[in-house]
């Protein structure tokens, strides 16, 4: 059975027996990403309780748009935008700003290696009620898990 979480809006099509789905993506350090998933079904989803639509009403939408392009045009004239400064004209001493003035010496930087990936999935066939209830014991036992005690 495929399983789709953090979704947050979808339909059926019973002719095509599929699930046409939107999920929302968080990666730590990036935007929000609204994933479209078609699946067959059957299928487990999760909604997720606390996605809130950003554009609920025409307005909202068209006031984005209208911002989306001013976005679009200052940064294709960014530089007219920034002002850099250096330590003279801010009237700063130079022992106080950059390297010299750092509180903190870095000895060394070294790279993290990339954990390799632990989880497992496994496919289970939905009109088995057996499988569903390996399912939905290992369900129990990872919400069982969370709770704090």
């Amino acid at each position: 059975m495929t399983f789709l979480g953090n979704v947050t809006s979808y339909y059926i099509n019973l002719e095509t027996r599929t699930i046409h789905a939107k999920r929302l993506i968080s990666l730590q350090g990036s935007p929000s990403i609204i994933e479209e998933v078609e699946a067959p079904l059957p299928v487990f989803i999760s909604i997720d309780p606390t996605y809130k639509s950003s554009y609920n009403t025409i307005s909202q939408r068209l006031s984005f748009q209208k911002y989306r392009k001013e976005a679009k045009e200052r940064v294709k004239n960014f530089k007219e935008y920034f002002k850099i400064f250096n330590a003279d004209e801010l009237g700063v001493a130079k022992s106080l700003v950059g390297l010299p003035g750092s509180p903190t010496i870095v000895y060394k930087v070294e790279r993290v290696p990339k954990s390799t990936a632990t989880r497992k999935a496994e496919v289970v066939d939905g009109s088995d009620p057996n499988q569903l209830q390996k399912v939905v014991g290992k369900m129990k036992e990872a919400l069982e898990a969370m709770v704090i005690k």
